[in-house]
């Protein structure tokens, strides 16, 4: 599992590297352990004109369940952000439930998210009755919110770094107001071009 921080450039870097792998193409690493694997299969999120009929949450799950059904210990399983799309605490429980699933099938697997819970909860999973496999947390390294690409295993330290990241859209509530100063100094010199 992957707390924040550059975890879908990661997760989709793995993917890519495996499917080099597999088609015969050199890995873009300077040395690398591949091991061919059966399937790759992704859960990302997907746009919203196709979860019309089941709603979010619903093709999340729909889609996990094609994955339960059809990867198996040679797979490799890549997440992102995956459920999401309900409250939290609900959330939770359901990655939850497939993190242990994916212990049990012994599928390489990245499950990227901002539940940090799952992440500290991650020495548990492998745990399961039936488990042939564990989890371990990964957490990308940041300096002050700066992505540095580095993986580490540890827990997550909690932080999302959402502060910096809307800071840097201009969307912090100061940053907000201005656009209002903004719009009251358009608003005046247009009434005395009247």
């Amino acid at each position: 599992m992957l707390a924040p921080g550059g975890k879908t450039i990661l997760t989709q870097g793995i993917g890519l590297a495996f499917l080099l792998y597999q088609s015969g193409v050199f890995v873009p690493a300077s040395s690398a352990a591949v091991r061919l694997c059966t399937g790759i299969f992704t859960h990302f999120p997907v746009e919203e004109e196709h979860t019309v009929s089941l709603g979010r949450l619903g093709e999340e799950a729909s889609r996990f369940c094609e994955i339960s059904k059809n990867a198996d210990s040679g797979s490799l399983v890549l997440l992102n952000e995956s459920f999401a799309t309900t409250s939290h605490t609900e959330s939770l429980y359901i990655a939850e439930d497939a993190i242990k699933y994916l212990c049990c099938l012994g599928a390489r697997t990245v499950f990227n998210t901002h539940m940090h819970e799952l992440a500290e909860k991650a020495d548990s999973y492998g745990k399961t009755e039936n488990a042939v496999c564990k989890a371990v947390s990964l957490v990308m390294e940041s300096d002050n919110g700066k992505r540095s690409y580095k993986v580490s295993y540890k827990k997550p330290d909690g932080k999302s770094y959402a502060h910096e990241i809307a800071y840097r859209f201009g969307i912090t509530f100061e940053q907000l107001m201005g656009n209002l100063d903004l719009k009251e100094d358009s608003h005046v010199t247009a009434n005395n071009d009247i």
